[in-house]
């Protein structure tokens, strides 16, 4: 400070300091007059008041190891207007969420989505054949062909044998010297217990495969329900870090504003304080 000019600028200081005495007085009752020391004092009340509340949250930020600033006193319509965007925002991501039809692939299979996007399976073989019946029914025949025709069918033995069935029941080849009636109609049964054979087996890999294909399409629908949830809380993340930007420079513009502050514009501030 220039010291030679410096009775110059205490001068200008006190007349404006007269000049809001003269205002505020002439604004009041005479009974709520105020003193240019009064005015000043109580203007030198609310800058402190004012600078020791928002250095406390600075102190907490620090606190925390530069962690988000909380939310400065008299922000709490902003806050309010925060909030109400996010959630206008977020809303129609979550109703799409909401909407996509996880049980649209698993007609016919008892499954239930629990809140953390796992499906659980609650199908049983007879299930699995309905579910998949149309496609077994396709598949079948060419891999019933395919088994049968894709081994050498044995001969009837010329001894007299005893050959148990899947059932449970037995037939007992001719001996030589049989009729050939006698030998077609034993080629012909250990034909159909060759075909009922591998037609179980045929539709037990049938089931495998769509048991193997439930698996990866719950997956599919798992990672496809964890991608949507990710995106949509780091778009949360992201706005609220936004929000909290702005506090942050509202609240260093509040200070700057105040510390700045001419003494005109005093009154407006002792007329909010009271």
């Amino acid at each position: 400070m220039d010291k030679s000019t410096d009775h110059l600028q205490l001068g200008q200081k006190a007349a404006a300091w007269n000049d809001v005495a003269k205002e505020y007085n002439a604004a009041f009752p005479v009974s709520q007059s105020k003193s240019t020391q009064q005015l000043k004092r109580a203007w030198e009340y609310i800058r402190n008041r004012v600078k020791k509340t928002n250095s406390s949250y600075i102190r907490k930020c620090h606190e925390t190891g530069g962690g988000p600033c909380p939310t400065p006193p008299k922000l709490d319509e902003l806050t309010l207007l925060a909030e109400s965007v996010m959630q206008n925002d977020l809303q129609p991501a979550l109703e799409q969420l909401d909407s996509v039809d996880v049980e649209s692939g698993l007609e016919g299979i008892n499954c239930t989505v629990g809140t953390d996007g796992t499906l659980q399976f609650e199908a049983s073989d007879g299930e699995l054949e309905e579910f998949g019946l149309a496609r077994i029914e396709e598949e079948l025949p060419s891999l019933v062909d395919e088994a049968v025709h894709g081994q050498s069918s044995k001969s009837c033995t010329t001894n007299s044998t005893t050959t148990a069935t899947s059932s449970g029941s037995s037939f007992t080849t001719p001996s030589r010297g049989s009729s050939p009636a006698t030998v077609s109609g034993c080629v012909s049964v250990k034909n159909k217990i060759q075909r009922k054979r591998k037609r179980s087996d045929a539709k037990s890999e049938a089931i495998k495969k769509l048991r193997l294909e439930q698996t990866v399409h719950r997956e599919r629908i798992s990672s496809v329900l964890e991608t949507e949830v990710r995106k949509v809380s780091n778009k949360a993340c992201e706005f609220m870090d936004g929000i909290l930007e702005c506090c942050r420079m509202i609240t260093t513009a509040v200070v700057k504003k105040i510390e700045e502050c001419p003494p005109e514009t005093v009154l407006k501030n002792i007329k909010n304080f009271q």
